[in-house]
């Protein structure tokens, strides 16, 4: 019975706030392929956690942030699969060629990895972003966080079994 009252709930703030966010998401993409997107990804968001229906106090900034972050994950989940494709181009000019399944499975390893990471608690996942893809040395890791090394080493430990884990698990 919960679940229904829950179900309707998100009906309704759907239905409340959809046409809303799909104007201010407007102001920045052209593509309503693209906005669509991004809705269904911050909507979905917000069925999967039913507890924020009762925690969001105001919807619109609550759905602007949460519609940023899809864009900003969408931005690092792109530049992880083209950084992906230069490194498979480069190795197949360099006669390491791979095989289109490989290949595909290759990239399919890519996609799991960015959900793994994107899963991660905001620290470990901000860790792993600039040490892996942005590639900052954890002394600098440490230095701009105002944390220790040792605390950088953990939340890279923590995201790196994190992504381990999920990745056996599918």
């Amino acid at each position: 019975m919960e679940k229904c009252t829950h179900l309707d709930s998100f009906h309704q703030f759907y239905h409340q706030h959809y046409g809303w966010l799909y104007q201010w998401l407007s102001k920045y993409f052209t593509c309503s392929s693209q906005i669509d997107d991004i809705i269904q990804d911050t909507f979905y968001k917000i069925i999967l956690r039913p507890e924020l229906m009762t925690e969001i106090k105001d919807a619109r900034p609550f759905l602007a942030k949460t519609a940023k972050n899809m864009i900003i994950d969408r931005a690092r989940r792109t530049k992880i699969e083209k950084n992906y494709i230069c490194t498979l181009d480069h190795e197949h000019y360099e006669g390491c060629a791979t095989t289109p399944l490989e290949h595909v499975i290759s990239m399919e390893l890519a996609t799991q990895i960015t959900l793994a990471i994107d899963n991660l608690e905001d620290r470990p996942k901000q860790v792993i972003t600039m040490y892996y893809l942005q590639g900052i040395s954890q002394v600098n890791i440490a230095k701009k966080l105002s944390l220790s090394t040792k605390t950088i080493q953990a939340d890279l430990i923590k995201a790196i079994s994190y992504c381990k884990h999920h990745i056996q698990n599918i």
